[in-house]
């Protein structure tokens, strides 16, 4: 079975998160050691993977009889219309949660006010929100391009000059447009400091050498005679990071994949026997080729 499938007969009962975890909700996550009760509708709209991970919810509709420790399960003796194909009554219990892995809490937390309209264009997420939500809208493929821009000011504002990588790991990660790299990309390009091994391990090869090959441009063009000022240096980098940009656009385009250095390519979701979600079996081709992780579990 693939190593990423998870695989806990029983295991330990979360708490519940502050602040999605409401009574209307109609399915139930456990990420860490918290659960999430959060309406399936909203997360199957926003989603495809979240679409997908319920239709393919092995077992029928049914009632949950269990008792929790704070008396009888929110379903007990009441049958709930299925909201969508796939999902059922014991979804919605503390004591059969879908276990998500490879996300944290406060990830999956932040993609929830994304969905619920706490993050938007009026009130500006913190950085270390921003980069979750990169991380959170990349794994479950949810569409965040209108937010970008604000994401991408808030990590300007942070970590530029110091630590442009973080942004450039970040946004390469998501597969955001390469044009909201443009301000890291220039910060490495014309700074006197080479890229650290550190910096490095951050960044995809193409990206890496894309910018070794902008240096070299910059640090050559600068020393001409023609350029005099730093409003010629500055246009030189701009230049010199442009080039990079319609680069790697275009290996987007063609369909190379930064991340991994090869062509996107199919993966599958399918069950076990046993009702685990197993994305290292046969099947469908998808946007984003072969997933970063199987995403998820049940008991």
């Amino acid at each position: 079975m693939h190593s990423n499938v998870y695989l806990n007969p029983r295991p330990t009962l979360g708490l519940r998160n502050e602040f999605y975890y409401s009574p209307d909700g109609t399915v139930v996550f456990q990420v860490d050691d918290q659960l999430f009760n959060v309406p399936a509708q909203t997360l199957s709209e926003r989603s495809p993977v979240f679409r997908e991970m319920f239709a393919k919810r092995p077992r029928p509709m049914g009632i949950c009889f269990r008792l929790t420790p704070d008396g009888p399960c929110q379903l007990h003796g009441r049958s709930v219309p299925p909201p969508m194909r796939g999902i059922q009554a014991g979804s919605a219990c503390n004591y059969k949660p879908i276990h998500l892995k490879h996300t944290t809490a406060f990830e999956f937390e932040t993609l929830m006010d994304s969905f619920f309209h706490k993050i938007d264009g009026g009130l500006l997420p913190t950085p270390e929100r921003s980069l979750a939500l990169l991380r959170a809208a990349h794994q479950f493929e949810v569409d965040i391009s209108a937010r970008l821009d604000a994401l991408t000011g808030v990590l300007n504002a942070t970590y530029l000059p110091t630590t442009p990588a973080t942004i450039i790991g970040a946004l390469e990660e998501c597969t955001a447009d390469p044009e909201h790299m443009r301000r890291a990309l220039e910060c490495i390009v014309r700074r006197q400091m080479p890229m650290s091994g550190a910096e490095a391990a951050r960044m995809s090869r193409e990206v890496r050498d894309g910018i070794v090959k902008a240096r070299d441009r910059y640090f050559r063009e600068s020393q001409r005679s023609s350029c005099v000022d730093e409003a010629d240096k500055a246009e030189v980098c701009a230049d010199a990071v442009a080039e990079l940009v319609r680069t790697l656009r275009t290996s987007r385009e063609t369909g190379y994949d930064p991340i991994r250095g090869r062509g996107a390519g199919l993966y599958s979701e399918t069950f076990s026997r046993e009702g685990v979600f197993d994305g290292a079996a046969v099947g469908a081709q998808l946007r984003v080729g072969w997933p970063a992780i199987a995403r998820l579990s049940w008991e």
